[in-house]
């Protein structure tokens, strides 16, 4: 992460960030939500205005 922000000249604001569990051991989220100081977030949550759920339908048009 540091390598991206050096070379990008970007920089994460962890405070602002949510951390989804998916598939990952609750303990482990909560010590990496305290050593990047963010929050422990749950769907469905909100990104860029539009609504992120955990069960995502796609549809295919499959032509002849």
């Amino acid at each position: 992460m540091l390598l991206i922000e050096l070379m990008s000249g970007l920089n994460a604001n962890f405070h602002k960030s949510l951390m989804v569990w998916i598939n990952i051991a609750h303990n482990w989220l909560e010590e990496t939500t305290n050593i990047l100081n963010s929050k422990i977030g749950s769907f469905p949550f909100k990104y860029l205005g539009l609504s992120i759920e955990s069960e995502t339908k796609i549809y295919m048009a499959i032509g002849d």
